[in-house]
């Protein structure tokens, strides 16, 4: 799937029906819950989840090459 692509949206919808909480590489995490105090709560529990992976697991961070950039901008430029 590429960067910015409409399909994108369905993968996502798929996903987040099966869980309250996922991250999205080079974009961030997607929390649900009942309450906004609910979605406060499974969010800080998904960046601490998350955080102890990257530690334990001695990974850096997934950036985005010149392509990608550029496939951005072009496609959200006002």
């Amino acid at each position: 799937m590429r960067l910015s692509d409409d399909a994108l949206a369905a993968a996502v919808a798929e996903v987040a029906a099966q869980h309250s909480g996922i991250i999205m590489a080079n974009h961030g995490p997607i929390v649900s819950a009942d309450t906004v105090e609910s979605c406060v709560y499974g969010m800080e529990e998904l960046e601490e989840s998350c955080k102890l992976a990257i530690l334990l697991k001695d990974l850096e961070a997934n950036k985005l090459n010149k392509a990608q950039i550029e496939l951005l901008t072009s496609r959200f430029k006002k």
